[in-house]
């Protein structure tokens, strides 16, 4: 859709990111692979290697700062936006991109560290780029805490599974009350087994220590902060989680046990 001037964005967008600095980034674990795409330059003229650390992100990002106004570019991915937070602190501008809607030619396979940095710098510099919202600390600490409730609850359903299909191949079937309640644990602690192996406790200690873990918040994560909280109403609103008090000490009641 043309703007006000009747220039199409990605146009405009490329008119820009032509008089400045593009690095292109590929994050990994270990090592973080840069590629510099100069002004009115059609490819990435140099290309570094450097350790994924504070130090060392620091050192290139003052080595190309001399070029005059430079832009990082970085797809999202599992290292996190640590190197995003640190360039951002020393008041560079760094852009965070969604890999899914990165262009792919027909028949590229051939997929490096050093391509994969230098088309992101050449794209980057086209308009063709996604960029998408970068969380805070706060946000993303409200986020990894949903997401490890989940893991939790996914971690005890397989538990139960595993216990009451033993019980079946056992010819233990409870039929009294609902599955999982107080009566039904307490009928668990009361079987005994001839041998040794299936009497063992672990059977069931897995699923109430699991049982424990949704039952409450992990310390040290779970700190009832004005922030947090307020970051958790807002993630709330965005997606299907219930905005009940699983920050204040009570399990949350949006995902069923």
């Amino acid at each position: 859709m043309p703007s006000r001037t009747g220039v199409p964005p990605a146009l405009a967008a490329r008119t820009v990111n032509e008089h400045i600095t593009i690095v292109g980034l590929d994050v990994h674990k270990a090592t973080v692979v840069a590629a510099i795409l100069p002004p009115a330059a059609a490819r990435p003229t140099r290309t570094a290697t450097i350790e994924n650390c504070p130090e060392a992100i620091e050192r290139l990002v003052r080595r190309v700062a001399g070029d005059g106004r430079v832009v990082f570019v970085q797809e999202a991915g599992p290292c996190g936006y640590q190197v995003h937070r640190q360039m951002t602190e020393m008041g560079r501008q760094c852009v965070v991109v969604a890999p899914g809607l990165t262009p792919v030619r027909p028949g590229d396979r051939v997929k490096t560290d050093r391509r994969d940095a230098e088309k992101l710098a050449r794209l980057y510099r086209a308009g063709e780029l996604t960029e998408i919202y970068v969380p805070t600390c706060v946000e993303e600490a409200a986020r990894d805490l949903v997401r490890m409730r989940e893991d939790t609850l996914e971690d005890r359903l397989r538990a139960r599974h595993r216990l009451s299909k033993f019980l079946l191949r056992q010819g233990r079937v409870y039929r009294e009350t609902k599955a999982w309640g107080v009566a039904h644990r307490a009928w668990l602690r009361r079987q005994c087994f001839e041998w040794t192996s299936l009497a063992d406790d672990r059977w069931t200690s897995t699923g109430r220590q699991l049982t424990k873990h949704c039952n409450r918040p992990s310390r040290g994560t779970c700190v009832p902060s004005k922030r947090l909280r307020r970051a958790w109403r807002v993630w709330s609103s965005k997606c299907w989680i219930s905005p009940r008090p699983v920050l204040t000490g009570r399990p949350s009641a949006t995902c069923a046990a």
